[in-house]
């Protein structure tokens, strides 16, 4: 009984030792594919244009955008609706956001629930990248059908304990599919992400189109042009002062 225990643990621990090693060659050729350690390490900034498209039982709403990403950890989106901005902006640990819909023109800090996907979306080397500097952990689940494309089942945990798949297609060692769970209005909520259209930008591979299913609905985000290393300020990212108020009569 004991030799068995024993033959019974070594084929287990080489088990472990061969998914792992499978699990290190998978991320290697995920770092090739979207175009290597050297392009990743001197992609200091990216600059896009493009849409998202909010669906809903009412219908669907096109809204065009403009985002600026710069050191992974720097990130602002503006977005046009009804005639009017809306930012949501990050800055290393801090965020700020201007919402006129909400009734004010005046940029606002973000609570840490708001300020959260910024920092997953300003990571645009993406998770799988220094994953171990960042603290994450991972696990190779196996393989796993996507769609009619065998991918490879990567799970993210984060330091914060937060878990996400990453779904890697088996040929191509890019991600298809990736879930997790967002946070909105204090209401957490499952979520699919679908990137696609993949083309490279100065070397650096990118998806062109995500789709975005939830219980909140389904979002698509459409790029049209993307800028790698273009110059963007540090000021572009800092929360700018409220506007002054308004003189009345009284104060004149």
């Amino acid at each position: 009984m004991k030799l068995k225990a024993m033959m019974l643990l070594l084929t287990m621990a080489f088990a472990g030792i061969t998914f792992a090693g499978e699990l290190d060659d998978i991320l290697s050729k995920h770092i090739e594919a979207i175009g290597g350690e050297k392009v990743l390490k001197e992609t200091a900034t990216l600059k896009a244009d493009g849409k998202f498209v909010m669906k809903s039982p009412q219908g669907e709403m096109e809204i065009p955008f403009n985002i600026a990403m710069k050191g992974g950890d720097k990130i602002r989106f503006d977005a046009t609706m009804q005639g009017m901005t809306i930012t949501q902006c990050l800055n290393g640990d801090k965020g700020w956001q201007v919402m006129p819909m909400m009734g004010s023109t005046d940029p606002q800090d973000m609570s840490e629930d708001e300020i959260k996907p910024l920092k997953e979306q300003a990571d645009y080397r993406g998770d799988l990248y220094d994953w171990e500097k960042k603290g994450h952990k991972l696990e190779l689940i196996g393989k796993e059908d996507v769609e009619g494309t065998e991918a490879y089942n990567i799970k993210l945990t984060t330091k914060d304990g937060d878990v996400r798949h990453h779904f890697l297609d088996s040929e191509y060692f890019l991600i298809i599919k990736s879930t997790g769970k967002g946070k909105q209005m204090g209401m957490e909520f499952a979520y699919e992400a679908f990137p696609s259209d993949y083309k490279t930008v100065g070397g650096f591979m990118m998806a062109y189109s995500v789709v975005q299913k939830s219980e909140m609905g389904e979002m698509v985000f459409q790029f049209n042009t993307v800028e790698r290393n273009p110059e963007v300020s540090d000021d572009h990212f800092t929360k700018p002062a409220a506007a002054p108020a308004a003189e009345t009569k009284d104060n004149k």
